[in-house]
């Protein structure tokens, strides 16, 4: 049995690891005496919320993987997402760009224009680059040697394409000679939530109730305006949970895979995720696509590298998903390129100052809201309601023309504070109208971005819940 087989058994078993960190070097003295990083494996898992996660704070214990990569590297605090949406979102990952820039406002759209991104920059210094998307394949990634084939909804598929492109490309004299970047992309945990067996019933065994997480049920309770029993909510929950600890398991696989491949322990390992989930928390709402709250904007972000290369702990600072993509080039030794709007987090990765602001998040072009250590601020200029099911009034979603939330007092978001605490509101309104100079975003009154798209792609984004016509 290797050593990641070892020690990701002992994780499963025990529920949970603890390492003794010894002391490291700081990150840039380490930099000075050995070569970047050699490799760049990006695992993102959709609709996944960090707080369902125990290097988040979750005492669930459905993520003994995620949370052993979080103990070798950086766990960062709060991280927000461009937008609650997968293509938009994911776009924003990999070209660290706001979605009013790269132009990817919606699910099916892809980039209008082409955009320096992670892959493309990689390729131009001599990485071999793979791709493996449970959802996302038809979007015109760039860049990549290798995009798996069409493996839509099925996790499974995902895992094994990429350890199968590892283990027939990967021997030992192809990993010395090569540099790799590998993104690997999970469906689940989005809706529906149907976990396979055992996790299934891993977290309500004894459950008889009438709800399930289906598409239907979840969808009724919105439309019906339903508060479900206590036992019901927390079925559903134990149900998106089960498939958090499925992903869990497929993630032990790859990082299995990346290490009997001798690619991990040259690897830094990006983990994270394109947007959250509401749970019932706003409009008893279970989706995002609608959502402008951290329940749906908040995500998880772990950089992982092998001990002798980085100090691991939490980065308290505030981060959006635009500076992954910088930061994985500057841990590569990569310049990063002008036009990427995010910031590398080399420097508080090693443990510098850095005050990165106020992290910033779009609805296409209706509503933008700014992110601060203790404040959420939502401008709906329009007043618009974003629509929720297909069909559905526009009025189960409302939306105030302004809100906002004080966040160490409201994580939940739920009491609007606005008309009480005028400093806080001008500043954030400063804020969003100096963004909205910058990056030229302007509210409109156009119906949501509507595209051209094939019967197959409409099918699937119909599926899951991404298209409202």
């Amino acid at each position: 049995m290797n050593r990641i087989l070892a020690i990701f058994s002992a994780v499963i078993l025990t529920g949970a690891i603890f390492l003794a960190v010894q002391r490291i070097p700081p990150l840039r003295d380490c930099l000075d005496r050995i070569s970047p990083a050699r490799h760049v494996v990006l695992i993102s898992v959709d609709t996944l919320r960090p707080d369902r996660l125990g290097c988040c704070g979750s005492s669930a214990g459905i993520s003994p993987v995620i949370d052993f990569l979080a103990r070798r590297g950086c766990t960062f605090q709060s991280v927000i997402a461009q937008r609650g949406l997968t293509w938009p979102s994911l776009a924003s990952i990999h070209t660290s760009l706001y979605p009013v820039s790269h132009g990817v406002r919606t699910n099916g759209q892809v980039f209008p224009t082409p955009c320096a991104a992670l892959a493309p920059v990689l390729k131009n210094h001599g990485f071999i680059t793979a791709a493996f998307l449970a959802n996302c394949t038809r979007q015109d990634w760039q860049g990549f040697d290798v995009i798996g084939e069409e493996a839509f909804g099925n996790d499974y598929i995902v895992t094994n394409q990429a350890i199968r492109w590892l283990t027939r490309t990967g021997d030992s004299d192809w990993i010395d000679s090569n540099r790799i970047f590998l993104w690997v992309h999970y469906l689940a945990p989005h809706q529906p939530y149907s976990p396979p067996r055992p996790f299934d019933r891993m977290l309500d065994p004894d459950y008889t109730g009438p709800v399930d997480g289906s598409t239907e049920c979840l969808s009724r309770i919105t439309v019906d305006q339903v508060n479900p029993a206590p036992g019901d909510l927390e079925h559903i929950i134990a149900l998106y949970d089960g498939e958090i600890a499925f992903i869990d398991r497929e993630i032990w696989k790859l990082l299995q895979a990346l290490e009997d491949t001798g690619v991990l322990p040259q690897a830094l390992v990006i983990f994270t995720s394109d947007h959250g989930e509401d749970l019932h928390q706003h409009n008893r709402y279970f989706f995002h696509a609608a959502s402008v709250y951290g329940s749906t904007l908040d995500i998880p972000l772990i950089i992982a590298q092998p001990p002798d290369r980085m100090i691991p702990g939490v980065i308290p600072v505030l981060a959006e998903s635009i500076d992954i993509a910088p930061t994985a080039l500057d841990l590569a030794g990569i310049p990063v390129p002008a036009v990427f709007q995010g910031t590398s987090f080399l420097p508080i990765i090693n443990r510098q100052y850095m005050d990165p602001g106020p992290a910033f998040s779009e609805w296409e072009s209706k509503i933008l809201s700014v992110r601060t250590d203790t404040h959420r601020y939502i401008y709906n200029p329009l007043k618009f309601h974003p629509p929720t099911l297909p069909g559905a009034s526009r009025d189960l979603y409302p939306i105030g023309m302004e809100e906002l939330y004080r966040l160490d007092f409201d994580p939940a978001e739920q009491e609007n504070l606005i008309g009480s605490i005028p400093n806080e509101t001008d500043d954030l309104r400063s804020e969003i109208a100096a963004w909205k100079k910058i990056y030229g975003w302007m509210s409109t009154a156009d119906e949501n971005t509507r595209i051209n798209l094939d019967d197959e792609t409409k099918r699937q984004l119909r599926t899951l819940g991404y298209v409202m016509y």
